[in-house]
């Protein structure tokens, strides 16, 4: 039988919880800046970083 990976929790959740709209914007686009594959060219996990910060983004924007 196959190991079911358990889920890990979105480090970026948190930092979206509680903000309003405009709040959120700005902490997403200071997130972008800092993860950017283009930016971080030289660090191998950072697409993946990128990548979980624009899904906790987008479940933050959902709740409005």
């Amino acid at each position: 039988m196959p190991r079911v990976r358990e889920a890990q929790p979105n480090p970026y959740d948190a930092r979206f919880a509680g903000l309003d709209r405009q709040g959120m914007a700005r902490s997403y686009r200071q997130l972008a800046r800092e993860l950017h594959p283009d930016r971080n060219f030289d660090d191998s996990q950072t697409t993946e970083r990128f990548q979980l910060m624009l899904e906790a983004y987008q479940r933050g924007v959902a709740r409005f």
